[in-house]
């Protein structure tokens, strides 16, 4: 457990810092929102919206968003809050144990009475433990926004419910590329290659889904985004149900990739 107190108190600063940031993003997407209650501001919005190619709306879903309910609207923003959100899961994962060995420190854990089994379960425990706390942090302060901002007759209660499904999913998502991340710093032996490839596997995959939305062509490459499996608008719609298939490799992609990391680690060429 010394090993996981140590992870968290190294990571603390970093991980207020991300809320922070995420949390001013929220700030300032919601504070916009009140100007869209005003009809001259929807009409002119609309009017912008009319001469985009359908597909271009498809792709950045702005083709069935009402911006006047603040539920539809924080859907929308969220989105590219959930993109940062897993930037960040990529970035923590890809530095957990592979910071070790670029800063010279895992002589410190080769000295402790462990096994490479225990250390892989404590970084893991630590960075889990982190990213919960910065999913808490940001789900709780995203949550007294909408409530501050909503509209006198949307019902708290619903409006609440509503929110928590996109960010159950949402952490689902995130927790993929937090897993992988930390696969990769498992593999890799310096800091400087893992984070960059662990963004690398971010961006790749949702430009991937992004295609996926403009061709029929390419609707495969759906399956290569899981940050587009459970996408927030999709996910208040009313009657959602989860596609099976995608909750099945969301499982996959958390789960083997963090097995695969014991495997690797048991038999990798340590650098003190």
């Amino acid at each position: 457990m010394n090993i996981v107190a140590m992870e968290l108190k190294r990571r603390m600063r970093g991980m207020l810092i991300w809320s922070a940031v995420i949390s001013g993003i929220m700030i300032l997407f919601l504070a916009f929102f009140p100007s869209f209650k005003n009809s001259g501001m929807m009409e002119l919005l609309n009017t912008k919206l009319d001469a985009l190619p359908e597909g271009f709306l498809q792709a950045m879903n702005l083709n069935s968003v009402d911006f006047s309910d603040i539920v539809q609207y924080f859907a929308y923003c969220y989105q590219y809050v959930l993109m940062a959100s897993c930037i960040y899961a990529a970035i923590l994962g890809a530095g957990a144990l592979v910071e070790e060995e670029s800063e010279g420190t895992i002589s410190f854990l080769y000295a402790k009475p462990l096994s490479r089994t225990n250390i892989v379960s404590a970084k893991l425990l630590g960075i889990f433990v982190t990213y919960w706390l910065f999913a808490v942090i940001t789900g709780a302060l995203s949550m007294l926004l909408c409530v501050f901002f909503k509209p006198a007759e949307t019902d708290t209660l619903q409006m609440l419910s509503s929110l928590k499904l996109v960010f159950v999913y949402g952490f689902a998502m995130e927790l993929v590329y937090l897993s992988i991340g930390f696969l990769i710093s498992i593999a890799l032996h310096t800091l400087k290659q893992a984070t960059p490839i662990s963004i690398g596997i971010f961006f790749v995959s949702y430009f991937a889904g992004i295609a996926s939305k403009l061709t029929a062509n390419a609707e495969f490459l759906h399956w290569f985004a899981p940050v587009l499996y459970f996408e927030p608008a999709e996910v208040l719609k009313s009657g959602y149900a989860p596609d099976t298939g995608f909750l099945i490799v969301t499982a996959a992609l958390i789960v083997v990739p963090i097995l695969l990391s014991y495997v690797f680690y048991n038999k990798k060429d340590l650098r003190a």
